[in-house]
């Protein structure tokens, strides 16, 4: 009978720990997509040409930011829609995500990574930051 308990009590512990891990990656992707949305908000209403040229991957794409008016949001972001590890020019492993946003209509692929700075504030509760953005070239249909 102990045995049985035992293994009860493990598989409870197990399961919670699964449960406990899917909670907090889904935080992190809603967290994600929030971050998105502020930082590009602000990108397009600072409208800095070196910071656009920066996250842009193509001149089209600079070009349509650039011509965005200040009042544009970011909206229907999606969640994650996919990620790889990346070694940035120190040498640290980062998480490269990407996702979608639509601004003016038209869809935006957008790559963020997770700043992962030494602190162990930032391993718990990382900053998302732009990589990059380019346009698609597709509008948005709409519900």
């Amino acid at each position: 009978m102990k045995r049985k308990g035992f293994i009860v009590l493990l598989t409870g512990i197990t399961l919670f720990v699964l449960f406990l891990a899917i909670a907090v990656f889904s935080f992190k992707a809603y967290e994600g997509s929030t971050s998105l949305d502020k930082e590009l908000n602000q990108v397009i209403v600072l409208k800095d040409p070196s910071t656009i040229a920066k996250l842009s991957a193509n001149e089209k794409t600079k070009e349509f930011f650039m011509n965005l008016s200040s009042n544009t949001k970011a909206e229907r972001t999606s969640s994650p829609q996919g990620g790889a590890w990346i070694t940035n020019e120190h040498g640290v492993m980062l998480l490269k995500v990407y996702f979608v946003t639509v601004l003016n209509g038209e869809k935006i692929n957008v790559f963020m990574y997770q700043d992962s700075k030494s602190k162990l504030s930032y391993k718990l509760f990382p900053k998302w930051m732009i990589a990059s953005l380019e346009t698609t070239g597709e509008s948005f249909a709409g519900e």
